[in-house]
């Protein structure tokens, strides 16, 4: 569809415009506490000092195990499964502490690392996004910074010893919902197209 860039475009504009606003109101409220003023009782502690039932906040009914419980699942996977399995776990492992870093990162550099390599826009679309006007070499410039981040945590970590390959290596489209093949096949679904 030809308006469909432009329309998503101004949603994420429009997104970005009102997360900011409500960080910004968010952070004005937590800024009117008073120093002086006592700090008031957990009222979850004043409730159970009342009543005296802290015994119960630790008590947990056991479940009741069942030997088909225990054998339903016994079945030893061969070796090549294992294999599989392993992998993926240590690359979903991978991606999770990669993603956990986009945490630490600077608000700019997350923006532009999230839509250029996982939405696959391009520098100017994401200056116009991100109302930084006619600055496609400032977002490169970002997104390289970004990834420089990002690749010296993953060798620091001890996750890739090189992570520019890392980085290199992974396929970011396949982690968006508006490009990957399930969001797709999803949205076909949905409007009822085959």
């Amino acid at each position: 569809m030809p308006g469909e860039k432009e329309a998503y475009t101004g949603l994420l504009k429009h997104l970005f415009a009102v997360l900011d606003n409500e960080v910004a109101s968010s952070r004005q409220f937590g800024e009117f506490v008073s120093l002086d003023a006592p700090v008031e009782p957990d009222a979850q502690d004043v409730a159970e000092a009342m009543v005296e039932e802290e015994i119960f906040e630790f008590y947990q009914h056991d479940d009741t195990l069942k030997l088909a419980d225990i054998f339903a699942g016994s079945q030893h996977p061969d070796v090549a499964t294992i294999a599989e399995q392993e992998e993926l776990i240590d690359r979903s492992s991978e991606f999770a502490f990669a993603f956990d870093l986009l945490k630490d990162m600077p608000r700019l550099w997350r923006r532009i690392f999230l839509l250029i390599r996982v939405d696959g826009l391009n520098a100017s679309s994401v200056s116009e996004i991100l109302l930084i006007p006619s600055k496609e070499d400032a977002v490169q410039r970002w997104l390289m910074q970004a990834e420089a981040f990002i690749a010296a945590h993953l060798e620091e970590a001890g996750v890739s010893k090189n992570g520019n390959d890392w980085l290199q290596g992974v396929d970011w489209s396949a982690l968006s919902v508006t490009r990957s093949e399930a969001a797709s096949l999803w949205s076909k679904e949905a409007n009822h197209e085959e």
